[in-house]
């Protein structure tokens, strides 16, 4: 039997955008395993680095993390092909893969995708058919934007307000992927998150509304 939400241990996930080389991108991995991010996930962006040579590249840079990707567009993949190519990263990478599949994101409008000959089909969907009565047992996660270290919290979130232009900067404090503040600030808000709403695990995008990769390092010691 799983544990209850709340009484999970944490995950953190960071997902890599891009690297300019071979050289860059294995310091980029091996940099995320040295601070304590459990997974290494690759977002499957048209224009990106395509996740599965990514993700095998990063196996041989590292020894522990998980490899998953954030998220596969189920539109882009062929069911057949897909099964293929996961069992043969999961062989090569040491049985280290960890899937993730979604119907799309806002990047993959209706419009881009039929310029790339896809099809468009409801997100909601897609999800509640594939799993059925398994939506129950999922591990919940939730992405992280933004990550600012900072002692100036209001001051912070009063610069983030964009994100949210409906919601006062108290209101935007509260939200689960926005995680601004002290190290030790954060650390108790992701507790709050899991003990409120069951995440126990969060993905972190490099590269977006932080410090990049090193930006949770405090945080990570905190919640072990």
């Amino acid at each position: 039997m799983l544990p209850s939400q709340t009484d999970r241990p944490f995950r953190f996930g960071i997902a890599l955008h891009m690297a300019a080389d071979r050289r860059e991108w294995r310091a980029s991995c091996r940099r995320a395993e040295q601070i304590g991010f459990d997974t290494i996930a690759v977002i499957d962006h048209l224009g990106k680095l395509a996740p599965f040579p990514a993700l095998a590249l990063a196996a041989e840079a590292t020894e522990r993390v998980r490899l998953g990707t954030y998220v596969l567009d189920a539109t882009f993949h062929s069911p057949a092909l897909l099964v293929r190519d996961v069992a043969s990263t999961d062989l090569l990478t040491g049985g280290r893969l960890e899937i993730g599949l979604a119907a799309g994101r806002p990047s993959a409008g209706a419009d881009d995708l039929r310029q790339a000959g896809m099809p468009y089909p409801t997100r909601v969907a897609f999800v509640r058919t594939a799993l059925k009565e398994r939506i129950t047992q999922v591990e919940l996660n939730h992405e992280a934007p933004a990550v600012v270290i900072t002692t100036a919290r209001r001051q912070a979130l009063d610069r983030l307000r964009f994100l949210a232009p409906s919601l006062t900067t108290e209101e935007l404090g509260n939200v689960p992927g926005i995680l601004v503040g002290t190290p030790a600030q954060i650390a108790e808000q992701i507790r709050s998150n899991r003990a409120k709403f069951g995440f126990t695990y969060i993905t972190v995008l490099d590269g977006g509304l932080d410090g990049g990769l090193d930006a949770m390092a405090l945080v990570i010691e905190l919640l072990r």
